[in-house]
């Protein structure tokens, strides 16, 4: 007995829609509002100004690998870990289960351990208003091996065949 299971293009274009609408919200629920004059984290710093629009304590620029050359974190940004969410907007870009500011090294100035360097942590400061913390803004992010791939984006930051995961 052959069992064939057919679809209309109505089902086909239904299905299309929904894997659409599944993929935006997974963006959309790091960032409702992507444009320019949007505001990613909630701090009141358009995107377009905001040099950090996730509040990870990681300038943008760096999250973003920038293979198009183009200097636009928003254009072909570096998405680490292939979820759909650009590590610009990921509060963890390889997918390891650990925070990208704690890989990057600014785990103290996290006091509430949301993953975000924001107004809601003791001695947050954004004297300059560009959406970073200032003292995140001057350090630069860690990289274990010194092998040009920063920790936030390496699931094994010390090459030593153990995953960060495990580690952790």
């Amino acid at each position: 007995m052959k069992i064939t299971t057919r679809f209309s293009f109505k089902s086909k274009y239904s299905l299309f829609l929904i894997l659409i609408f599944f993929i935006s919200s997974l963006v959309s629920a790091q960032c409702p509002d992507t444009t320019a004059t949007g505001d990613c984290d909630g701090d009141l710093i358009t995107n377009n100004l905001d040099l950090d629009d996730d509040n990870d304590g990681i300038l943008d620029s760096v999250e973003d690998a920038n293979l198009d050359f183009d200097n636009d974190h928003t254009t072909n940004p570096t998405d680490t870990d292939g979820d759909t969410i650009p590590d610009y907007l990921d509060l963890d870009s390889d997918n390891d289960g650990i925070y990208d500011l704690d890989e990057a090294g600014y785990s103290l100035q996290d006091t509430n351990d949301d993953g975000e360097i924001d107004i809601n942590d003791v001695g947050f400061s954004d004297g300059n208003s560009n959406g970073i913390d200032d003292v995140a803004e001057l350090a630069s992010p860690i990289d274990t091996g010194t092998d040009g791939s920063f920790d936030f984006q390496n699931t094994d930051s010390d090459g030593d065949g153990c995953s960060d995961a495990n580690e952790a």
